[in-house]
């Protein structure tokens, strides 16, 4: 195991405690032990995701919040000119904490009650956004399971594609978890599977009809950026298949 690999994993886990026993932590939690560039990476995120679920657990919905979202959706933009605060936000953490969770409980019940859709993207574009997550970190998991029925579930809470048949090669690795995104205010869907030690392979999933040009059945194989893709539409969903040290050999073999 890699610190990609291990960071992945560990982007999931709760410091609240109750993931410390659990399987899917115990070799990348002892990685940390083994690094300590990475043992700081995960004190951090654990110190961030204490700090986020305090918040949260603090933060009070209005009683109506929820009617009023369905029935106005209405959006009130705060004008800095006009509302000058006695202190910049960066001097004022407790405000910029409170802000935060009140961002994110908001988005998360917005998202519960309708699907949003952003502007139609080129598939070309969808392609180099995955790299783009990829290349830049970005990949995390927000559940993990070894079960993808159970990772489909929960994307489906989320208003995100999820019934999608994976290839049949792809579909006898091991799950390791999956995670939302949004690409140019479009939802998209990540399944990451474990194909063996070194090496994880990312599915990401859109809806085909927010592509401008969504490409066929044929798989389209692609390097960007020094990583190796391969694209492909089937049954309405637009597919992208990369991963960690993975060429496009690995690839045919798995779609």
């Amino acid at each position: 195991m890699d610190n990609e690999q291990a960071k992945l994993i560990l982007s999931a886990y709760r410091s609240s405690g109750e993931d410390l026993s659990d399987p899917f932590f115990v070799e990348a939690i002892e990685h940390t032990r083994r690094d300590p560039a990475l043992a700081r990476w995960f004190e951090e995120q654990c110190d961030f995701d204490k700090v986020i679920r305090a918040a949260l657990t603090s933060a009070t919905p209005p009683p109506h919040l929820r009617e009023s979202l369905l029935l106005g959706k209405k959006v009130v933009n705060f004008d800095a000119r006009t509302h000058p605060a006695p202190r910049s936000w960066w001097q004022r953490p407790a405000s910029w904490v409170a802000l935060a969770a009140a961002v994110i409980l908001l988005t998360g019940i917005s998202a519960l009650f309708w699907p949003t859709a952003g502007s139609p993207m080129t598939a070309d574009r969808f392609v180099q956004q995955t790299v783009h997550v990829k290349t830049s970190g970005q990949i995390s998991l927000g559940k993990m399971a070894r079960d993808p029925q159970v990772l489909k579930a929960w994307l489906a809470e989320r208003n995100a594609p999820h019934d999608f048949t994976i290839p049949e090669s792809l579909g006898s690795l091991t799950s390791l978890g999956c995670q939302t995104f949004s690409m140019d205010g479009n939802t998209v869907s990540l399944m990451c599977f474990t194909l063996d030690q070194n090496r994880i392979v990312h599915l990401f999933v859109i809806d085909s009809d927010r592509l401008e040009n969504p490409p066929g059945n044929s798989p389209d194989f692609q390097l960007k950026d020094g990583i190796a893709t391969v694209t492909w539409s089937s049954g309405g969903r637009t597919f992208v298949l990369l991963g960690n040290n993975v060429d496009e050999e690995t690839l045919r073999r798995l779609i």
